[in-house]
């Protein structure tokens, strides 16, 4: 279960996506959004001002619209230089690479990489990241809640005016112990009898954190399902993390990224 859903490196929740060259602009999915006129979608936020929900909507519209714009724009001006053939990145749901939900260092850099400052986690190949993880979790104690990301529980009724109870269901770890998950003040849990948490040592969840009883005190690794998945598949957020990665690359190829294409 979520094998081909965390980093295989780092432990880390990210995302599927795409290599997008210049020759793309053809396909439907593209060229539907490319037609999109900013302009107009401008003027159907204004509109909505009074609709929350409507505005909310075209504004993301408007971001992806944007951001898929301004791929191309970078792609067409790549086409014209002597590597033309060369790639961008764009989230697409069961694509072929995978992707951190957020910029991550490298646990151990290769040293000849060329880097000046950091060696991040580049996209990986989803299938072979996969495999890495299926592989590691064979092998890997269950204590290692870096490899084996899944924490299910189980909610049981509090006592009178106390919160409700959730215990670790996981024999393989714990044994016929369970262990008590502790949320982090202010933060929720989900309401179903059996959830899934998720080991998140790199902060991804905004909300949904707990710790088990026997973290320390000041840590909360572990996020509720809604907590990790929301950012992650959030397709706005998934734009930036990408336009962040072909910012990068763009820098490297010499091809200045804001000069005519922010790629924000």
């Amino acid at each position: 279960a979520y094998s081909s859903r965390f980093c295989s490196l780092t432990g880390m929740a990210g995302f599927r996506a795409a290599e997008v060259g210049w020759e793309d602009r053809h396909e439907f999915r593209w060229r539907v959004v490319l037609k999109e006129d900013l302009a107009e979608l401008q003027q159907q936020i204004d509109s909505a001002a009074g609709n929350k929900a409507k505005r909310e909507s075209l504004e993301r519209q408007y971001e992806i619209s944007k951001a898929v714009k301004e791929v191309f724009a970078a792609l067409e001006k790549i086409s014209q230089s002597e590597h033309a053939h060369r790639t961008l990145l764009a989230p697409q749901p069961g694509g072929p690479m995978f992707v951190t939900a957020l910029e991550v260092a490298h646990p151990a850099p290769a040293a000849n990489r060329k880097q000046k400052d950091k060696s991040s986690v580049l996209p990986m190949q989803a299938d072979l990241n996969a495999a890495a993880n299926l592989a590691f979790r064979a092998v890997a104690h269950p204590n290692a809640a870096d490899i084996h990301h899944r924490l299910r529980t189980e909610r049981k009724k509090g006592a009178k005016n106390q919160p409700d109870i959730f215990y670790a269901r996981e024999k393989r770890r714990f044994g016929a112990d369970k262990a008590v998950l502790l949320p982090e003040k202010g933060n929720d849990l989900p309401k179903e009898k059996n959830t899934n948490f998720f080991y998140d040592k790199h902060g991804v969840a905004q909300f949904g954190r707990a710790r088990l009883e026997t973290d320390a005190a000041t840590s909360y690794p572990y996020a509720s399902g809604p907590g990790v998945w929301k950012p992650v598949n959030d397709r706005v957020v998934q734009w930036r993390r990408c336009a962040a990665i072909n910012r990068a690359r763009l820098k490297a190829w010499i091809i200045d990224p804001e000069d005519e294409i922010p790629m924000a």
